[in-house]
């Protein structure tokens, strides 16, 4: 039965570790995500613009 605990406290280790490098990966590709343009309209449904 020890041996199961130390088997299972390794794996939760494990996966917060890769659980830390995913989301670090997802901040940094967040953080790259730019929209370039000039007098973009963003806009929801049923919405009505008028210039």
């Amino acid at each position: 039965m020890e041996s199961f605990e130390i088997i299972v406290g390794t794996c939760s280790i494990l996966s917060f570790l890769v659980s830390l490098f995913v989301a670090n990966k997802v901040i940094k590709i967040n953080n790259n995500i730019s929209v370039k343009g000039k007098d973009n309209i963003t806009s929801g449904r049923d919405t009505k613009i008028k210039k």
